[in-house]
C-alpha cells in the first residue's frame, strides 16, 4: 500500500526548497536535448519525462499558491494597518476639550513625557485609544509617566489646529 503522507510532506516544503526543485524539474523538462547530453541525462529524461513534467507542474503550482497566499496576507496586513492608522487620526479629529488640554501640554512644552494621576479619566481615555502610552510599569503613588505616541506627536505638529479651543479661530 502506498503511503501518501510522505507525498503530502512535499506540500509543506518552504519556497526555499520548492524553488530549486521546480527549477531543476523545469530544466529537465524544457531543456533542449543537446543540453541534456552535456549532463548525460538524455536517456534518463526521455524515459521519465512525463513524471518530471508532472512533478514540475505540481511544484510550480505549489510555488504559485505560496506566492499568491503571501501576497494576499501582505495586502490584508497593509489594509488593516491603514484602517488602524485612519482610526487613530480620526480619534485626534474628535478630541474633547479636556483631552485637547492634556495634549496641549505635550506639544506646547515640547515634551513627549508628562506625569499625571494614574486615575485621571481623560488620560486613561487617551491611553485606551492609543494616543498616549505608559512607558514603564513603575511610577509614584500619586504620579505616573505617560508618553505621547510618536505618530500622534508628528500629526499634532503637522495639524496644530486640532488642539485649538472651540472658540478660537
Amino acid at each position: 500500500m502506498v503511503d501518501f503522507s510522505k507525498y503530502l510532506d512535499l506540500i509543506k516544503l518552504s519556497p526555499r526548497y520548492l524553488l530549486p526543485l521546480a527549477s531543476f524539474m523545469g530544466f529537465v523538462v524544457l531543456a533542449p536535448l543537446a543540453w541534456l547530453d552535456v549532463f548525460a541525462l538524455t536517456d534518463f529524461v526521455e524515459r521519465y519525462r512525463p513524471y518530471f513534467g508532472f512533478v514540475f507542474l505540481l511544484l510550480a503550482a505549489l510555488l504559485l499558491g505560496g506566492v499568491l497566499a503571501a501576497g494576499y496576507d501582505w495586502l490584508k496586513r497593509r489594509q488593516a494597518k491603514a484602517q488602524f492608522e485612519k482610526q487613530l487620526r480620526e480619534n485626534l479629529q474628535h478630541l474633547s476639550e479636556p483631552e485637547k488640554e492634556v495634549l496641549r501640554g505635550y506639544i506646547g512644552k515640547g515634551t513627549k513625557a508628562r506625569y499625571f494621576d494614574m486615575k485621571d479619566g481623560v488620560v486613561r481615555g487617551l491611553l485606551k485609544v492609543g494616543i498616549l502610552y505608559s512607558p514603564s510599569n513603575l511610577g509614584h503613588m500619586d504620579r505616573w509617566a505617560y508618553n505621547i505616541q510618536p505618530w500622534a506627536w508628528d500629526y499634532l505638529h503637522d495639524h496644530p489646529e486640532l488642539l485649538r479651543n472651540v472658540g478660537e479661530s
